[in-house]
């Protein structure tokens, strides 16, 4: 069997050479080791950072997907409540507890193949999927309070962003495929502007205090828009991210994007950063590189502290990392945690649970510790 041989050993090895005649990957090689020896790369994040979690029943056992899993979220008011929605084209409501989970409704949508789903702040549940309207459900009743048509006949929707519940007004952001996007009233649904954006739009995300929408475009560039002046205020370039595929702002003023390499950059202070008009490009504080496929799933819980990281491209791609430290959880997932191909995860409001779902229909429910 042919030994191993590690990067450093490489280095090691041409140091009587040529550089000339060494491999043409050899450049690259020695870039990974200065990264490792300055504190840039992959290996300053791979601690063995202590995370304890433990597995639960499921949290949709007593009634699975029939498809892949596309949202999964809990409610605001009523921290027991989880809904998972998926291609199966059913809303299900469980009531979690870590053993029963039992399932309180389902509703099916014949007309709306499920692609996000969520909770809002004032108890409700926002449905989109590949149309140009979204369903407004209430929970209390098992029915839809409202269709809202977002966009014309030609533009799907793409996605959506609500404002924190610390909001001084509560909006919803919702954009389509394109370069659209319109922003909601989250109070009646009546549409308070248009935001006419230059990139096409592949994540929203807003401030704490819901005065900010932060934009990621396919340009590899983040918009922060002021939703009082209903204006751009900023754009800034990160440097290093070819194709931004994913983004989320969390409580500790932190800034997270993923990109179509598998590279999640994390940028600290963020609100310092955009408030500075003479940055145009930005270098990220800390970056994390563990997945190696495109970056579709970016988490955090309440407040700001656990980061969940995920692709889902290939299996078993799902990360844990600690902030503000920036540390990556190495000893969990381990290659026995049967996590599937990743396509949604959420924390519980109180961070007592992590749900994970699939594409086997399974919403996988881990106790945090």
């Amino acid at each position: 069997m042919r030994k191993k041989v590690s990067d450093r050993d490489r280095i090691n090895d041409t140091c009587a050479l040529n550089w000339s005649k060494t491999n043409r990957n050899f450049p690259k090689v020695v870039e990974n080791v200065r990264k490792m020896s300055d504190g840039k790369g992959i290996d300053q994040n791979l601690v063995e950072e202590e995370f304890n979690a433990i597995r639960v029943t499921d949290a949709n056992s007593a009634a699975p997907c029939n498809s892949v899993v596309t949202s999964v979220d809990f409610s605001y008011e009523n921290v027991s409540l989880l809904l998972t929605a998926g291609f199966d084209r059913k809303l299900r409501i469980f009531d979690i507890d870590g053993k029963r989970n039992s399932l309180k409704s389902s509703s099916l949508f014949e007309d709306l193949p499920l692609r996000k789903v969520k909770f809002t702040s004032s108890g409700q549940i926002l449905l989109s999927g590949k149309a140009n309207f979204i369903y407004v459900y209430d929970i209390n009743k098992s029915s839809v309070m409202s269709r809202v048509d977002v966009f014309g006949s030609e533009i799907l929707i793409k996605g959506f962003a609500e404002s924190p519940n610390t909001s001084e007004v509560q909006t919803t952001s919702i954009y389509g495929i394109g370069r659209t996007l319109s922003v909601f009233s989250s109070r009646d649904y009546r549409k308070v502007a248009t935001l006419n954006v230059s990139e096409d739009i592949v994540g929203a995300s807003y401030s704490h205090s819901g005065r900010e929408l932060f934009l990621a475009g396919s340009d590899g560039k983040v918009c922060t828009w002021d939703l009082r002046k209903m204006r751009c205020m900023d754009k800034k370039s990160l440097v290093g991210s070819r194709k931004v595929t994913a983004l989320n702002y969390s409580a500790l003023d932190q800034l997270a994007v993923g990109d179509s390499d598998g590279v999640v950059n994390i940028f600290p202070r963020w609100k310092e950063l955009f408030n500075d008009s003479s940055q145009k490009e930005l270098v990220a504080g800390e970056k994390i590189m563990s997945l190696k496929s495109v970056v579709d799933g970016v988490s955090y819980n309440c407040g700001g502290n656990l980061l969940a990281l995920s692709s889902s491209v290939c299996k078993d791609s799902l990360r844990m990392v600690k902030q503000p430290s920036c540390t990556i959880c190495s000893r969990w997932p381990t290659s026995k945690t049967p996590v599937n191909f990743v396509f949604c995860t959420t924390f519980s409001r109180e961070s007592r649970y992590l749900a994970v779902g699939n594409a086997r229909g399974r919403v996988l429910l881990y106790s945090l510790r």
